[in-house]
């Protein structure tokens, strides 16, 4: 995720000084960029974590003498790293925001992925489907992946505006 943050950390000041200059266009190509940049490398992140999930579990574990416990941890991190590529759409879309000077807007992105999505979706699959641990896991990332997917169409939406504003 750090790779993520960082890159959008960037964009809020490219987005930023584009839509200070009213350059609409440029504040999409912005964001299609760090998005397509975030999926790539969550892409890429999801595949070694799923692969070394069991080499990365160890590194919790300070021992080896419990192979129960690093199985846990190594499923966790299989399950959990399925929502990476998603935040890659979720997290630029939140960020271009503050850019656009909309805070109030990126806080409601936040909560809709926190509030609304994510932990309604892991009540539902662990105590409502009694998928226990694992209905967690999936929750999270199917509230995580869903609220990224709008975030991004409503981004889209508030772009698509801009530049229908602009033109005027």
């Amino acid at each position: 995720m750090l790779q993520s943050i960082g890159s959008c950390s960037a964009l809020v000041a490219v987005v930023g000084s584009h839509y200070g200059s009213r350059n609409i266009d440029y504040v999409k190509k912005a964001h299609n960029y760090s998005c397509l940049y975030a999926v790539i490398l969550g892409i890429i992140i999801t595949i070694l974590f799923i692969i070394f999930s069991d080499q990365i579990a160890y590194v919790f574990l300070l021992t080896n003498n419990n192979p129960a416990l690093h199985q846990g941890i190594s499923t966790f991190i299989k399950y959990t790293a399925l929502c990476i590529p998603f935040l890659g759409v979720g997290l630029p879309s939140t960020y271009l925001y503050q850019g656009l000077g909309k805070g109030l807007h990126s806080l409601f992105c936040t909560t809709f992925t926190e509030v609304i999505c994510t932990i309604p979706a892991t009540y539902l699959f662990a105590i409502y489907l009694n998928y226990g641990v694992i209905g967690i896991w999936i929750g999270f990332i199917i509230g995580r992946g869903f609220s990224s997917i709008v975030n991004f169409i409503f981004v889209r939406y508030t772009i698509k505006n801009l530049a229908k504003n602009e033109a005027k």
